[in-house]
């Protein structure tokens, strides 16, 4: 027997949107965006897909991250989710642009959006290195500079900053039982900020070595540069580097761990971490909040906790409303059941 697709939670979503006029829908293609499409064009509406690109292109990220020699020369997925939700504020952004045009000009446009187009926006820093490459034979700022044999393509960055001076992770105190006890150190291409870690640190013969006379003799150098800043960075806890060396104008920061970040008291003050009170079965739980924020801000609805107000605003009763309940067509409210996952742990 035929299912009737006029009642399905699906079918019942499409005439919701079409009776918003809405008649075009945005997704990513796959198990069951790809049966819901179908049917919305079925029922009229344009569908627009995007392929899942990120895999690829997350893989030629890759290429230009982690380390070039050692057991651990292989290309690195960076931490940072590339291909997820980038390409969704993307695609808003050009929405919103489309949205401003019409409103100025009283002319539409189609807006397309690829995974792969949004992945490259953000390692648009590591064409720059390549094109550097192309026309310099060399990269000064790469942590493999100067005794490197280059070849056509940049290698892995290593821990090299990208605004093209030395940047570097240094251990801090502790360092022997925690793998976080490093800080970042920028070390800028001035001569006046050179001389400012040399004075910080309390050595000023540094200033006046001429090994380390001028940027391109410190990048030249780097190598003997590390360890006496090491040297230095070793004597203090993370926080205390950071406090010491950011007073004296030097860009530095303490490398965070996620037990850090998730209760770290300026993040979760300021909105970085964000408390959402869900409501429901999963009540009050920690997350990543948004760049921006909004004065007006409500929480998500529970499954199904709207369906009775939405129906009826498409003209179902509340007999009507209370069938398709009971066949299944539409779930009751409830909230999120997430059973805990029982880890086991190594040895």
């Amino acid at each position: 027997m035929t299912q009737d697709v006029s009642l399905t939670g699906a079918a019942l979503l499409i005439d919701a949107l079409q009776a918003n006029g809405l008649n075009n829908m945005y997704g990513v293609v796959g198990i069951p965006v790809t049966d819901f499409a179908r049917l919305a064009e079925l029922k009229g509406m344009k569908f627009y897909g995007f392929r899942r690109e990120d895999a690829a292109v997350d893989a030629a990220a890759a290429s230009a991250t982690g380390w070039n020699e050692g057991k651990a020369n292989v290309p690195t997925q960076s931490a940072a989710t590339l291909g997820d939700s980038n390409p969704g504020m993307h695609l808003t952004i050009g929405i919103l642009a489309a949205l401003l045009q019409r409103e100025h000009t009283g002319e539409g446009t189609f807006v397309y959006q690829s995974m792969q187009d949004a992945v490259l926006n953000l390692c648009r820093i590591k064409l720059r290195n390549q094109i550097m490459l192309d026309n310099l034979g060399a990269l000064p700022h790469y942590a493999v500079y100067p005794n490197w044999k280059w070849g056509k393509a940049i290698p892995r960055a290593e821990n090299t900053e990208g605004g093209q001076v030395i940047g570097w992770t240094y251990k801090a105190k502790g360092w022997e039982t925690n793998p976080n006890a490093y800080v970042y150190i920028v070390i800028q291409n001035s001569d006046k900020s050179w001389a400012a870690i040399a004075n910080t640190m309390g050595h000023p013969e540094w200033i006046t070595n001429p090994r380390f006379d001028g940027w391109h003799n410190r990048q030249l150098h780097k190598e003997e540069i590390y360890p006496l800043i090491e040297s230095y960075t070793k004597q203090y806890d993370k926080y205390e580097l950071t406090k010491k060396l950011g007073a004296a104008g030097i860009p530095v920061g303490p490398v965070l761990d996620w037990h850090e970040i998730e209760n770290g008291p300026d993040l979760n003050k300021d909105g970085t971490i964000v408390t959402i009170d869900q409501g429901g079965n999963r009540g009050k739980f920690k997350t990543i909040g948004l760049p921006f924020s909004l004065s007006n801000y409500k929480r998500a609805p529970d499954l199904g906790e709207n369906n009775k107000e939405i129906l009826a605003s498409l003209g179902y009763d509340p007999d009507q409303i209370e069938k398709l309940t009971e066949e299944g067509v539409i779930s009751k409210a409830q909230g999120p059941k997430n059973p805990r996952t029982e880890v086991i742990k190594g040895e």
